[in-house]
């Protein structure tokens, strides 16, 4: 069997502080203080990276799944009528464990966006997200694989790097919650670069810590795990001839 090896290409420095700025941002959305709208803006903040990575063009109705619920229009609508009582009960809970469990919880939201990035890099660049009759179920396809690889992906070492270049986490979030209010006020698509200054320190160290060899290998074997459900899931939807 022919080794996969990872990206094709690494992301530009642009992009990869957009990744970085997008999972701060996500982390931070846990404790916007207000149920439901925390969901909004984790929601909103997705969408903003996965917008950034996608070819410019490609119908966003098809490329949606990407950044949220996969169940379609209609029975999405449905899912978050019925979740909207249970989120509301669950809220207090939700943020005392946002606290409790502040950096591992952070790292993960880090490392999911930087990991969605670049795992959709890699969609563009072998032509898997192109503007096609299938773009809507290639798209879902790769979603699911992500979600099954970092379900399967032990991220301790990333918690543990990560939660060093976060630290002190309250300095991180602090400037991180007032991004989001200020973009959640704006009608803007992303935030601006004046509103998210105060994380350049941040996102600097996280930078770094990004070229580390450890860091490098984890993101190739997540890679590859990815490719490796996404071919599966392309298979079983190959029609078999006769």
């Amino acid at each position: 069997m022919t080794e996969r090896k990872g990206l094709t290409s690494e992301p530009t420095p642009a992009a990869l502080r957009t990744r970085i700025l997008a999972g701060i941002l996500y982390a931070a959305g846990r404790y916007v203080p207000v149920p439901l709208v925390d969901d909004l803006v984790r929601e909103q903040v997705a969408r903003w990276l996965v917008r950034s990575t996608v070819p410019a063009g490609l119908p966003k109705e098809h490329t949606r799944v990407l950044y949220a619920d996969s169940a379609g229009c209609l029975g999405g609508a449905l899912r978050a009528l019925f979740m909207i009582p249970i989120k509301l009960i669950l809220f207090p809970i939700r943020k005392v464990l946002a606290v409790v469990l502040g950096v591992r919880w952070v790292a993960r939201d880090l490392a999911e966006m930087l990991l969605l990035g670049r795992v959709i890099d890699h969609a563009v660049a072998e032509g898997l997200l192109a503007d096609s009759p299938t773009l809507a179920d290639d798209a879902k396809d790769l979603k699911t694989s992500f979600d099954v690889a970092m379900k399967g992906t032990d991220t301790r070492l990333l918690v543990a790097l990560f939660g060093t270049a976060t630290s002190p986490l309250r300095g991180a979030l602090a400037p991180a919650l007032r991004a989001l209010r200020s973009l959640r006020r704006s009608s803007d698509e992303a935030p601006t670069p004046e509103s998210t200054a105060e994380l350049d320190p941040t996102v600097s160290r996280i930078q770094a810590m990004l070229q580390t060899p450890e860091v490098r290998r984890f993101v190739d074997e997540f890679d590859q795990r990815v490719m490796e459900n996404l071919a599966v899931l392309r298979q079983r939807r190959t029609p078999r001839a006769g």
